[in-house]
């Protein structure tokens, strides 16, 4: 490890989330470890005090703080924010937290770090998280994401996203395609092109909290809005990524799977429809 240099680069987005940000804050300022690190702030043109939070926080950050604030909001462009984030990191490694989830364990960087620094045959690490109902006060286990064993790799991952963005530490060795801000699930696609015939670490500790609140941008959508949208990222990565053959045939089944599943309800809606007017009649 060269003296001095930063070996990971905290890459932190926000947007709106004035009630939330602290707590992530907290989580980054809570980290104790043995070698540099920098905080990586992109915050998407927030309409409330976000900003200012940030601004406060950058005066007394325990560590290099950089804020990056757009004239206008990214997103609603159609922009990926996270990369933003990226093309100013200077560490080796890569933590990445969004701004309504954080940190509960001081450690979590170190314990990642030095996983990644001993094992160059993994490319990607994370950890468990418990869910936070922001609603109703409640931290339950993860039901969301499926489990998985202690390692795995991308066949595993080409069935579905199994890692919370707050949870990953990963390698910042890799370069993003023009195609990838066409993708709506950027966590995963992103994952898809850089580990590569490297190996993904699962830590058995829980080590942040996502957060579930009715303002959220992913979990307060429709269900059927996220499948189809699902769809259109895995279809996006299937036919762009430079894939194995092995990890394009599971794409290509999940992708024949759920299209069958999309048509077999687009014909019941029909049918009700056509039963409707008919009764109507």
């Amino acid at each position: 490890m060269e003296s001095g240099k930063t070996l990971l680069s905290i890459c932190f987005i926000t947007y709106n989330h004035e009630r939330f940000v602290k707590d992530a804050l907290k989580g980054f300022a809570s980290q104790k470890v043995n070698f540099p690190i920098e905080i990586i702030i992109y915050d998407d043109f927030s309409t409330d005090a976000t900003r200012d939070l940030l601004l406060k926080f950058k005066e007394t950050s325990p560590f290099p703080v950089t804020l990056l604030f757009p004239d206008e909001n990214k997103y609603s462009k159609g922009e990926r924010i996270f990369p933003k984030t990226f093309e100013v990191a200077k560490g080796k490694y890569l933590a990445l937290c969004e701004g309504d989830d954080y940190w509960i364990d001081p450690l979590k960087l170190q314990k990642q770090v030095d996983f990644l620094e001993a094992h160059e045959d993994y490319n990607i690490c994370f950890h468990k998280v418990n869910i936070f109902n922001q609603e109703t006060g409640e931290i339950i286990t993860d039901t969301i994401t499926r489990n998985t064993s202690e390692t795995t790799d991308i066949t595993e991952l080409a069935r579905g996203n199994y890692i919370h963005t707050a949870s990953v530490v990963l390698r910042n060795n890799f370069k993003l395609p023009d195609w990838f801000r066409e993708t709506f699930i950027g966590d995963w696609s992103m994952y898809m092109i850089m580990i590569a015939d490297k190996k993904i670490k699962k830590f058995d500790e829980v080590m942040a909290l996502y957060r579930v609140h009715d303002s959220s941008m992913w979990s307060s959508k429709p269900s059927e809005f996220i499948k189809v949208k699902t769809l259109k990222s895995v279809i996006l990565v299937y036919e762009n990524a430079l894939l194995p053959e092995e990890v394009k045939g599971i794409l290509h089944r999940r992708i024949h799977k759920k299209k069958k599943t999309f048509l077999q309800r687009f014909k019941k809606k029909v049918k009700k429809f056509i039963k409707r007017i008919l009764n109507a009649e």
